[in-house]
């Protein structure tokens, strides 16, 4: 599984030509969970513990900021440690390698632990967590201004699916701004848009017909039953 996750990550990378989406990610989770579940059974909880600490502690911050403020936490959002810290400016590529070098520091804790220095383990796999949380949370120049063009019109992009730099959809995940010329040059050319979530609203606002991916599955999303 690591292997394919590494084959992926190449053509993942940013700005990434193909997505790992919830049909991908989701199974990956349960995966992993199975995983981990089973290392916590065989005897080994501080590493089973330790492997997915930063992921635990983002959700569950990100969870418990939502719950306080009275949000409905099923629905999608931009909260995330990892996700704001793009928002201050931080490229994609440099959240990914933070987030990496502090799992190589957890990778370490869990072998540790699996040798008998389990509360050590835990000390040092909390304490980078924490920092690598308020690396991500901390204020940073706002890049965006620089890659952002000069004030104007912004032409629609021709659709165009190859999966090399000049593709109109290659960096979509990096600007938002770019999502709704694109979609509207694809219903241009009378290709139904079906989204839902967070990218449906988008599209929404901004004037697209968008059918939701319930109405054609005939189910409901997993996390948006209200």
């Amino acid at each position: 599984m690591a292997a394919a996750a590494l084959g992926f990550l190449v053509w993942n990378w940013s700005p990434a030509r193909i997505f790992l989406g919830d049909v991908g990610s989701v199974p990956l989770g349960y995966v992993l969970g199975f995983l981990l579940n089973r290392l916590a059974l065989g005897g080994q909880w501080q590493a089973a513990l330790i492997l997915p600490a930063y992921f635990l502690a983002d959700a569950s911050i990100t969870l418990l900021r939502r719950l306080l403020r009275g949000e409905r936490v099923w629905q999608a959002h931009r909260e995330h440690f990892y996700q704001r810290a793009v928002q201050q400016g931080l490229g994609h590529d440099a959240v990914v390698l933070r987030v990496v070098a502090a799992d190589i520091v957890l990778i370490a804790c869990a072998w540790a632990a699996a040798r008998g220095w389990g509360f050590v383990a835990l000390g040092v796999a909390a304490l980078t967590v924490l920092a690598l949380l308020a690396e991500l949370g901390r204020p940073g120049p706002d890049l965006r201004a620089t890659r952002l063009p000069a004030a104007g019109p912004r032409p629609i992009p021709r659709p165009c699916f190859r999966g090399s730099s000049d593709s109109p959809g290659a960096d979509l995940g990096q600007r938002q701004g770019g999502l709704a010329p694109f979609a509207a040059a694809l219903a241009a050319r009378g290709i139904a848009l079906i989204s839902t979530g967070g990218t449906a609203k988008t599209l929404a606002d901004a004037g697209l017909a968008v059918t939701e991916v319930a109405a054609v599955t005939q189910s409901p999303e997993m996390l948006d039953a209200a």
